[in-house]
């Protein structure tokens, strides 16, 4: 059975368990080709050159540093007309963990189902929202 989580005040002590039961959120990034810059064609997997005199001049100097390993983590950044992002990235809250060791082992155990990145992020909570992770979950 879940216990029922009390609705506290601002208080010195809620501040003070805000910070003492932290949780960590583990995330994984989603890139989305919003829009593909000219002379660069792509496939599910990876993207290149196809007409060298085509590309924008910003996006020439990600392909000339990475030519042999482009990919949409390399057009983070850059917008194309109309000022419109070539790549736009979002974070998806996986897992719920309560330290930061057992978060960053479980996701180096999984790196292969995140290609496009992965971070844990820490959170303060109020002190029983991890009291009752740490019984829900033991």
């Amino acid at each position: 059975m879940i216990p029922h989580l009390e609705i506290g005040s601002r208080s010195a002590q809620v501040h003070r368990e805000a910070t003492c039961n932290p949780i960590f959120l583990f995330r994984s990034k989603i890139l989305t080709l919003q829009l593909m810059p000219d002379g660069l064609a792509t496939d599910s997997d990876s993207i290149w050159v196809d007409e060298l005199r085509d590309v924008p001049r910003d996006v020439l100097r990600m392909v000339e540093k990475h030519q042999d390993e482009l990919s949409p983590n390399h057009l983070i950044g850059l917008v194309g007309g109309d000022d419109v992002p070539y790549v736009t990235e979002q974070w998806k809250i996986e897992r719920v963990f309560l330290s930061r060791k057992e978060a960053t082992d479980w996701a180096a155990a999984r790196h292969y189902n995140y290609p496009d990145g992965w971070d844990v992020y820490c959170i303060p909570c109020e002190g029983q929202l991890a009291a009752l992770l740490k019984e829900v979950c033991p």
